[in-house]
């Protein structure tokens, strides 16, 4: 079978028909920052054929030889550009466009190139239209955004988490600038690592992802920053109740090298102590996050362009417990993030072939503390929890644009990982003297990945669109090597110029999982390598779609899936990644089987002075383990089978916009005590009588067999904007549940004044009103 796939491809590639064509190639940009655009159309309109551009930029057209012929350049929120053209061979053209407001013309350029390529559950977001949403805290956020589309549940209420078709947190694959992120949220989940201001581009691949992508079951989340003005010195600042952050960037040798710098943090972190100290007394809170962005570019000359991408970002969370004895101290540090650095080599060999080369390191860490010491008996002692990972990669792919009916793509990677499962670190002084400094817990282990991909986007007559790839993986742990191959096949039919029908197969193997135990505000996340106890998951999906153009602006699209995941790995009940007994492969359960299928509907308009879209999706989703739930299927902790979104934008005039968004979503499972018995403690058997001894045990259902109550909330927005003498200043007003709904963010039992038990609903979010000030210059 793997013989017969990849002779398929091999006679795709040599199927070109050669013709007298001439190839006009480029790259489309902002008239007034450079900023290179991904995504915008090339349209040859007079032989009605059209193009996008890569990841870069870049695009590449062939037209017939010695004609005349007209080339038009659209992309969302920019006036479109034609050009007439007398075609020659190896013809060279940059488009640069200039920002306005998205017309008909352009949305309908891009509507008709989602009926024209074999992209399924696929989904790109303009951060102009993040910036207009409603936003918690004034905190406008890429991650919340996301969770408004179909197929997508965020977790928790606030939170920026992505479950994506049933699937788990880390079976997205999180990229800036072509590197993975491993822990993408900051303030225990309510804002994402993600600063808008420093973001060009956002696509979100739901488990329909071509071959060039790999090493995660679910979605692939393509997240640019933007590359630094090359024309002039700009930028903004912004306050919000949430987190303050400036950004600046310009040319350092003017349309040939730019910069951009960006930063953000907690504004109100120095008021955590003082405020906790307050309302606890005898309890005191610090707490702050930050993020840096840095990316740098220089274009060598017109064929070659470096690019240096870099981001840092931290947690701080200090808890401090006062007591009576004024000379102890007990705090509980707490600390978590990434780090990310990568350098890019963007190489134009000629009209028709185009390179990227990565290197990359990305690390996340976890560490938290209990620190304890007494100055008057000079004593003190500290215990340190420590996990994390760090991952060493480079990478290479040629994109190659043989004619408008095939671009041919193939390409490898190499990953180093180094896993740290968790380890303790105990220290203590007596009198200044070193009494005791060990280490214990599980050692780090050492992994490899070595991948090679090819990817074939491929147009038979006027019709047919396919997308044909294969992914071959190899993956090297403990002396033990683990290969597998991982097709891809998308295909879309055009029914006519405003109907296609899609479908999709898709493999993926992840060489990583993911153990968590959290608590609301303190995530602990475990990346531990697959070995051969804990195989590497696979999941296979089949989606089908269709697409109508209802409008020129309005375009509805449906799709189904069905998904199957092997090989998942939880804790064992009742265990979890403290404790130094066991080796954490000895505390989990191994070969889980997930399940997920569903039907997701969604209708967008994307011009006029109303804008916006509705998503509905049902879903379905289960696991099963042998050991948990007596081995039977249970739904996913996130298995929320409803979801309805509605997300508006209405720009009144050119100074002021208003936005609203309601979300509604049916309860996510949970498991509750039907039941509690008493049961006498055995260490005081002569106290049978007295009720003061006696242990509870309580009586509970199948796992995840009650549902909460529905979730909705409504929120507004609205923004003002000004032009003043040295740029443009808006002021952001947002509502975060404008009824005051009373969501349930978790249910526990307790006792009323009689001593009779209930069941409690414990919400977190009432209405939020917030405001941002921001000023670009």
């Amino acid at each position: 079978m793997r013989k017969l796939f990849v002779t398929i491809l091999l006679l795709l590639n040599l199927s070109v028909i050669y013709s007298q064509k001439a190839q006009i190639s480029g790259y489309v940009s902002d008239n007034k920052t450079g900023e290179r655009l991904i995504g915008a159309v090339v349209t040859d309109k007079t032989n009605n054929k059209a193009v996008s551009t890569n990841g870069f930029g870049f695009f590449s057209i062939d037209c017939p030889e010695n004609t005349e012929i007209i080339l038009q350049c659209s992309f969302i929120g920019y006036l479109p550009i034609e050009k007439s053209f007398k075609t020659e061979k190896n013809l060279t053209y940059n488009f640069d466009l200039e920002s306005g407001i998205a017309i008909k013309e352009v949305i309908i350029s891009t509507n008709k190139q989602i009926l024209n390529n074999s992209e399924m559950g696929t989904t790109t977001l303009p951060v102009s239209q993040v910036k207009l949403m409603p936003a918690l805290g004034g905190e406008s956020d890429i991650l919340k955004a996301i969770q408004m589309m179909p197929g997508v549940q965020g977790g928790t209420e606030g939170s920026s988490g992505l479950y994506v078709r049933g699937g788990g947190i880390d079976q997205n694959l999180i990229l800036l600038d072509d590197v993975p992120l491993y822990y993408v949220n900051h303030l225990g989940g309510f804002v994402s690592t993600f600063n808008t201001d420093a973001i060009n581009d956002v696509k979100l691949i739901k488990g329909s992802f071509p071959a060039r992508y790999g090493g995660r079951l679910s979605s692939v989340l393509d997240v640019r920053m933007k590359d630094g003005n090359m024309k002039k010195i700009s930028g903004n600042y912004t306050i919000s109740l949430v987190a303050s952050k400036f950004l600046i960037e310009g040319p350092i040798k003017k349309d040939t090298s730019s910069f951009l710098i960006s930063t953000r943090g907690l504004l109100w972190g120095f008021a955590y102590a003082g405020f906790s100290k307050l309302v606890f007394e005898d309890f005191m809170i610090n707490y702050n996050f930050y993020d840096v962005n840095a990316k740098f570019n220089r274009i060598l000359n017109e064929k070659n362009r470096i690019y240096f991408s870099f981001y840092y970002g931290d947690d701080n969370f200090v808890p401090r417990v006062f007591t009576e004895d004024k000379n102890e101290k007990i705090i509980f540090p707490t600390r978590w993030g990434n780090f990310l650095s990568s350098v890019r080599w963007n190489k134009t060999f000629n009209s028709k072939l185009f390179s990227n080369t990565t290197l990359s390191y990305t690390r996340y860490r976890y560490k938290n503390s209990l620190q304890y010491s007494d100055k008057q008996t000079k004593s003190s002692f500290e215990q340190t929890y420590l996990t994390g990972i760090n991952d060493l990669s480079a990478k290479f792919e040629i994109q190659y644009f043989a004619n408008n009916y095939l671009n041919f793509r193939v390409g490898a990677d190499w990953t180093y990982h180094e896993f740290n499962p968790g380890f303790f670190h105990y220290i203590s002084t007596e009198k200044d003297t070193l009494i005791t400094d060990t280490t214990y817990g599980n050692k780090k282990i050492y992994s490899q990945e070595a991948n090679f991909f090819i990817e074939n986007s491929l147009k038979i007559g006027n019709h047919i669109n396919l997308n044909i790839g294969g992914r071959f993986s190899n993956y090297l742990v403990d002396k033990k090597l683990f290969m597998a191959f991982e097709p891809r096949i998308l295909a879309n039919y055009k029914v006519n110029t405003k109907t296609s029908v899609k479908a999709s197969f898709t493999q993926s193997h992840q060489n990583i999982h993911l153990l968590t135990s959290s608590t609301v505000g303190m995530p602990v996340d475990l990346w531990v390598p697959a070995t051969s106890i804990a195989k590497p998951e696979l999941s296979t999906q089949y989606s089908i779609g269709f697409y109508q153009i209802l409008k020129k602006d309005l375009i509805l699209s449906i799709e189904g899936y069905y998904k199957t995941m092997n090989n998942l790995i939880s804790f064992s009940e009742g265990l979890s990644y403290y404790g130094a007994a066991q080796n954490w492969e000895q505390k989990i359960e191994t070969e889980g089987i997930g399940t997920s299928y569903g039907l997701e509907i969604l209708a967008e308009k994307k011009s006029g002075k109303l804008t916006g879209w509705i998503s509905y999706t049902y879903a379905n989703t289960s696991r099963q383990f042998e050991n948990i739930n007596n081995g039977k299927a249970y739904p996913f902790k996130y298995d929320r089978r409803h979801s309805l979104n509605i997300v508006t934008n209405y720009k009144i005039n050119e100074k002021i916009s208003l936005s609203a968004s309601w979300v509604y979503g049916s309860g996510y499972p949970f498991t509750m005590a039907i039941g509690k018995y008493p049961y006498l403690n055995e260490e005081n058997n002569n106290s049978f009588f007295y009720r003061d001894f006696y242990n509870i045990a309580y009586i509970y259902p199948d796992r995840n067999s009650f549902r909460m109550r529905a979730f909705h909330h409504l929120d507004i927005g609205a923004n003002f904007e000004k032009e003043k003498k040295n740029g443009v200043r808006t002021w952001t007003i947002s509502v975060y549940n404008v009824y005051n709904r009373q969501n349930p963010f978790y249910y526990y039992m307790d006792t009323d004044q009689q001593g009779n038990w209930h069941l409690y609903q414990q919400s977190m979010f009432p209405i939020i009103p917030s405001i941002s000030y921001s000023f670009k210059f």
